[in-house]
């Protein structure tokens, strides 16, 4: 049974009933990262390196309307994204090093879905498919990290 919000007046008196929509979000993603490592100094505890990273990635997003005035959507995306990941490590000890990188993110390809339920518009027409390639995406990321060698 949908949530209901009762809609009162200025009075108090209870002038409606609505119900509240569903939502329901699905997102995944990978990524795998090959590494270039080069070391400043060999005794050097700062290590430079260049890494290429892949990563596939899904996301699908539904709502169920709550209100007979409103209609159920849905958004499904499929892609692939590709950066190149300048990173410096500073090595702790043996084991343990603080990684610091600034991922460059050059591409990104996706298959895009939008659904909307509206029954007015023509079975045909209610989804709308496109596959789309962005070069230069993203804005800046940094990120640091903790590493284990094992």
């Amino acid at each position: 049974m949908p949530k209901t919000q009762v809609i009162n007046d200025s009075t108090g008196q209870v002038i409606g009933t609505t119900y509240r929509s569903r939502t329901m979000d699905l997102a995944f993603e990978m990524r795998y990262e090959y590494i270039w490592a080069f070391a400043l100094k060999p005794e050097s505890k700062w290590r430079g390196s260049l890494g290429l990273g892949f990563s596939p990635y899904f996301s699908h997003s539904a709502s169920a309307p709550g209100n007979s005035s409103e209609f159920g959507s849905s958004r499904t995306n499929v892609g692939f994204k590709t950066s190149l990941i300048p990173r410096f490590n500073y090595q702790i000890n043996e084991r343990w090093m603080l990684d610091f990188n600034l991922p460059l993110n050059f591409y990104n390809s996706y298959f895009d879905v939008q659904r909307t339920d509206n029954p007015e518009v023509p079975l045909e027409q209610r989804e709308v498919s496109t596959f789309n390639l962005e070069a230069f995406t993203g804005g800046i990321e940094f990120r640091m990290g903790l590493g284990f060698k094992f």
